[in-house]
């Protein structure tokens, strides 16, 4: 089965550096907005998806809906996709979540790494977030075999997703990159 995973546009958050976690629960900025809008206007023939999943978080959910209305579809929201918790580097700049780490993690290691325990933070360990995943696949995989669907998440999402299938060329990580998986 193939899946489309879309990472949510931007906003305020991201444009000021701050990680997002899913206790930011902010809507795109009018920026962001206006990027998710031209991205999938411009992809929308050659895509090919049925139906819309999202992470029930704003960011995610305006992004899907722009998506979904290309193809006159609804957006169903689903936990298994909803962006990793960070605990305490929720909200924080790189510079402070690498002051907090103590070296241990910064936006270099962020852009290179597909894995990072959270749990020392207050956040998600990174098989927790593996298993909530793939409980989202294989509700897909089982109730929706023969449907293409197009899914909108998050960075930390779209990481885990390339850890659990290695044989996926990692793609760049940006607001509203496309990600296509064979699963």
């Amino acid at each position: 089965m193939k899946i489309i995973f879309v990472r949510h546009g931007a906003t305020a958050s991201n444009k000021l550096g701050r990680i997002m976690s899913r206790s930011n629960d902010e809507p795109l900025s009018e920026e962001g907005l206006s990027e998710v809008v031209r991205v999938a206007s411009s992809n929308f023939p050659n895509l090919e998806y049925d139906m819309v999943f999202a992470s029930p978080l704003k960011r995610a959910s305006q992004t899907a809906r722009e998506f979904a209305k290309l193809r006159d579809l609804s957006v169903s929201h689903h936990d298994g996709v909803l962006e990793r918790e960070f605990g305490a580097l929720s909200n924080k700049t790189w510079d402070e979540v690498n002051q907090i780490t103590e070296g241990g993690l910064n936006h270099s290691i962020w852009n290179t790494s597909t894995g990072f325990d959270f749990s020392p933070y207050g956040g998600e360990t990174e098989e927790e977030t593996r298993a909530r995943i793939q409980d989202f696949i294989n509700h897909l995989t089982t109730n929706h075999s023969n449907s293409r669907p197009l899914v909108v998440t998050h960075g930390g999402v779209l990481r885990t997703l390339y850890a659990l299938y290695p044989d996926h060329k990692i793609k760049g990580f940006g607001n509203v990159s496309i990600h296509e998986f064979e699963v």
